[in-house]
């Protein structure tokens, strides 16, 4: 009897004590206290078409979004350093960052560019954590960023909150932190992982506010497909059908899932989306119509 008291007494307490340990820290990185924090890569969904009937270049935003927990002050994150390379699978056609497309000042003529500006999709607008701590004016934003691209392959990031006023990175859902801004000539695959950068070796850490580092969870290695939006391919199939009619009625009229993009629904490039479109396509299917698109 006493024999199997003694081990019901260590089965409750290697019980207790692994989950304790397993809500304490990640798994996957002992010094991230609590729920493990993320970071994650999303191409932005408009992106994902272009109109190649445009003229180059075309532009894909590459968000990075994190989720953290704060069990106490010394959990927040007091710096975010990212080491990634990126390719392509297009290489007879330019697929690059440039300092341009991708500012990193507080400066009126360059926030349309900043990698921390918000995005709007639909009207709505997906606020970035550090534009909304620059917009309150208080200081608030961190001050040292840096920001080093080699325009073809390389990406790497260091933010610091280093002055006085700036305000620690907190508890946080799915945060929009940056976005990367692609500048594309064609059609592609965007690939994008965890790499090595010296001194600070591979991957990609935060830094809780005792300076203790960690690696978070992420995504990578992470594929954003840049697909053609033809114009009345409203469905994206990549053919225009009476499906590409049903599709625009179900949306206009029934709720319906929204065209893969913008310029795959406008079919008579009236820069809007109505039930102009849907005769335009029927005209085009059923009475030798005009192809969808915009001529001169």
């Amino acid at each position: 009897m006493r024999r199997y008291l003694f081990v019901l007494v260590w089965l409750i307490l290697g019980v207790l004590l692994f989950c304790g340990q397993s809500l304490a820290v990640c798994p996957q990185s002992p010094n991230d206290n609590g729920e493990c924090d993320s970071l994650n890569a999303e191409i932005f969904p408009s992106d994902q078409w272009i109109d190649l009937s445009t003229p180059s270049p075309h532009l894909a935003r590459l968000s990075f979004y994190v989720t953290h927990d704060v069990l106490n002050s010394v959990d927040s994150i007091a710096a975010f350093v990212f080491a990634m390379c990126y390719t392509h699978t297009n290489p007879s056609k330019y697929c690059s960052l440039t300092g341009y497309w991708n500012e990193t000042l507080w400066h009126p003529t360059k926030l349309p560019r900043n990698i921390f500006r918000h995005l709007v999709t639909d009207g709505d607008t997906i606020h970035n954590w550090m534009m909304d701590r620059y917009e309150e004016e208080h200081g608030a934003e961190w001050n040292s960023i840096i920001l080093d691209l080699n325009g073809i392959s390389t990406i790497w990031i260091c933010f610091i909150p280093s002055g006085s006023e700036d305000q620690r990175f907190g508890d946080a859902s799915h945060v929009l932190l940056t976005t990367m801004t692609f500048r594309l000539e064609d059609t592609t695959t965007i690939w994008v992982d965890t790499c090595f950068w010296p001194p600070d070796g591979c991957g990609n850490w935060f830094s809780r506010s005792d300076a203790v580092t960690y690696l978070p969870r992420d995504n990578m290695p992470y594929y954003a497909k840049i697909q053609n939006a033809k114009r009345g391919d409203a469905n994206g199939d990549q053919v225009i059908n009476i499906t590409d009619v049903i599709f625009m009625m179900n949306y206009l009229f029934r709720h319906g899932t929204a065209p893969v993009s913008f310029v795959s629904g406008d079919a008579n490039c009236d820069d809007d989306l109505g039930i102009l479109d849907v005769v335009y396509l029927i005209n085009y299917l059923y009475k030798d119509g005009s192809l969808p698109g915009c001529f001169k």
